[in-house]
């Protein structure tokens, strides 16, 4: 019988294949994202901006689905559809990791 991981171990792991990660704890279970490439958050942040395009949360949807790496692709669907806005949070997670997150300043040095 294989001994289960903790979702810390779990985390740790994900961490080492794919560097910082976003993850998060749902009672339906653990949610672990890896960063976006380059492209896809490009891809997300020009649909974002186009201005003749409404759905933003389906493309904040297909972000994280891309970027899911646990749980299987089945289960994170059932885990969206009891908690749909849990994708938004996620998003929101994956735009802080992709360089969202760093202060910028612009004019006279600080």
């Amino acid at each position: 019988m294989s001994e289960q991981k903790t979702p810390e171990q779990l985390v740790a792991d994900f961490e080492a294949t794919h560097g910082e990660v976003v993850h998060a704890r749902t009672p339906m279970g653990l949610v672990v994202l890896r960063p976006p490439t380059d492209g896809e958050h490009q891809l997300f942040v020009e649909a974002l901006m186009d201005d003749k395009k409404k759905n933003n949360v389906s493309y904040m949807r297909q972000l994280v689905m891309n970027c899911r790496v646990h749980p299987g692709p089945d289960e994170f669907v059932a885990m969206l559809k009891r908690y749909p806005a849990l994708a938004l949070s996620l998003a929101d997670a994956l735009h802080t990791i992709a360089g969202g997150g760093i202060e910028v300043h612009a004019g006279k040095s600080i």
